[in-house]
């Protein structure tokens, strides 16, 4: 089969599968993300990237990236990309290739610009929010929340059952005095507001002002992903 009769069987299915990009709401999934991988080689990055990822957001790309990586996993485990022994191969097989891609768009596309394998920064657990809502009051009946808590725990160790039914009133009250604290009010505010924030920067759709803003340097490495993708796919035909 020509190059080109591929192109258009590939676009065909994902014009009538997804409307032209990647879509993880659809139920055709696991086809979608081999076709998407395999499109590589039939297109340029720039129309690869307008036909896969523009028009999907950050969190369409994670379930790509799930799946990717599952796939090439399995891939690698098999003879395709291991010796007759079971031994890793030395070249790197296509799935593998698909995958520092795949990690490579993650990493460089997230709308937080944060390395994911680092814990973001949240407004709530600075000093600053601590002082401003008074967390030493929550800590305080955090800290009585835990004392009954242990108290119980000894209590029904030694059998004592009515100072474990005390212990544990004690428990539930001071439970209920911390979670009524301006901190933890103000921290629960906080957490659904970021929360809400994440969400919406997350399924922002992708243009491709998002490549065009992207680092030369950034654009580079993608760019090259993208070239092994097709090398280690051609190498393997």
């Amino acid at each position: 089969m020509k190059d080109n009769d591929q192109y258009l069987i590939w676009e065909a299915y994902l014009e009538e599968a997804k409307g032209g990009r990647w879509d993880s709401a659809n139920p055709h999934l696991v086809e979608e993300m081999i076709y998407a991988i395999e499109m590589i080689h039939a297109m340029s990055f720039e129309d690869w990237y307008k036909r896969v990822i523009m028009g999907g957001h950050f969190r369409d790309l994670q379930d790509l990236s799930s799946l990717v990586n599952f796939y090439s996993h399995n891939k690698a485990s098999s003879r395709g990309q291991r010796g007759p022994s079971g031994a890793p191969l030395t070249t790197i097989g296509p799935w593998q290739a698909a995958k520092n891609l795949v990690d490579k768009l993650i990493r460089y596309l997230n709308p937080l610009g944060l390395d994911l394998s680092k814990a973001r920064p949240r407004v709530y657990e600075t000093p600053e929010f601590a002082q401003q809502h008074n967390k030493a009051e929550y800590d305080e009946y955090d800290r009585l929340h835990r004392d009954a808590w242990r108290g119980a725990i000894g209590a029904r160790k030694e059998d004592d059952r009515v100072s474990y039914s005390s212990f544990w009133a004690k428990k539930d009250e001071y439970a209920k005095l911390r979670d009524s604290t301006e901190f933890q009010q103000a921290r629960s505010k906080a957490y659904k507001e970021e929360e809400e924030m994440i969400k919406q920067l997350q399924t922002t759709p992708f243009t491709m002002d998002n490549w065009n803003n992207l680092p030369p340097e950034a654009q580079q490495e993608i760019l090259t992903s993208y070239e092994n993708v097709r090398s280690a796919s051609a190498a393997s035909n």
